[in-house]
């Protein structure tokens, strides 16, 4: 059974990792985010030469650099808060797998969260 759970604990985790954010995508999110920081905790006149990414995104979007700060850690929090109840959902599942009785039990769990977020991505789905 040891080896069932193992391969169980590896299924659920390929099912999360599709909740994820694209890491490239993470990068630039976590750039702008230090960038909104920044903004908001220096004393910076707004004609002070902005940062690179929030400047661009500003003037895109027909905001102040302040604004688009206060709008980017505002999506970073709710990003934040979706990626907790996310975890804490997967560590449920490893413990209902950890104390799952039978190989049923474990295809049981496994099945409500492919099921729940799309696909088992370990069976080619």
């Amino acid at each position: 059974m040891a080896t069932l759970r193992r391969n169980a604990r590896a299924r659920l985790d390929a099912i999360f990792a599709d909740r994820l954010p694209d890491a490239r995508l993470q990068a630039i999110r976590q750039a702008k985010l230090f960038e909104a920081q920044m903004v908001l905790t220096t004393a910076r006149p707004e004609s002070e030469l902005p940062p690179p990414l929030l400047g661009a995104e500003a003037r895109t979007r027909g905001m102040t650099v302040v604004k688009m700060a206060l709008l980017v850690v505002n999506q970073a929090m709710a990003s934040a808060q979706a990626l907790a109840a996310a975890e804490v959902e997967r560590q449920r599942a490893q413990m209902a797998i950890d104390e799952a009785e039978s190989p049923a039990e474990l295809d049981e769990i496994l099945a409500v969260h492919a099921e729940q977020h799309g696909k088992d991505r370990t069976h080619g789905g």
